[in-house]
């Protein structure tokens, strides 16, 4: 049976952009271009498990020498998760306000 078919079939149902980061925001998960950029090291974003042990000990690819740095000193910003009380995950457009910080 074509994919197309079965997932025209109850009970899968289309869901978009705002389902799609609330489930990676639960599980914690970077998505480039939001929580992860050129100007953010594996360090900061929390990454440090995915820098393999080789890598670290020889420095062999691109931005070694600051995540290096990172990796001894410590990052200068972290990511961070947060938990809201009673609200979705937060569309990127939407402003944060205090008021829904536990």
């Amino acid at each position: 049976m074509e994919v197309a078919k079965l997932l025209s079939k109850s009970p899968v149902q289309l869901t978009g952009l705002g389902a799609r980061d609330s489930l990676r925001l639960e599980a914690g998960m970077c998505l480039y271009g939001n929580d992860l950029c050129e100007d953010t090291t594996p360090v900061e974003a929390g990454l440090s498990w995915v820098i393999g042990k080789d890598r670290r000990e020889n420095g062999n690819f691109l931005g070694a020498g600051t995540v290096r740095k990172h990796l001894k000193d410590g990052p200068p910003r972290r990511r961070v998760g947060m938990i809201v009380a009673g609200a979705p995950a937060r569309r990127t457009y939407i402003p944060l306000q205090r008021k829904f910080l536990i």
